[in-house]
């Protein structure tokens, strides 16, 4: 794995990953990103390939109003 990517994390989401942070590799963590809208991804990964859940495509208006982004 090269990279992964969290699209929309909440609270409870950060605190559960940040919690299991010592029971994994330290080279996962490095490669663990935390993106809060689809155009955030798609500034990093071609999303022209990668399938997005319809409810991540409904949900993405409220959290780009939520970030300013």
């Amino acid at each position: 794995m090269r990279e992964m990517f969290i699209v929309h994390p909440n609270f409870r989401l950060k605190a559960v990953i940040t919690l299991a942070k010592p029971l994994l590799n330290a080279s996962f963590w490095q490669k663990l990103s935390f993106v809060h809208t689809l155009s955030s991804l798609s500034s990093r990964v071609p999303v022209d390939y990668v399938y997005i859940p319809d409810e991540v495509m409904r949900a993405d208006p409220t959290y780009r109003q939520v970030h300013n982004r």
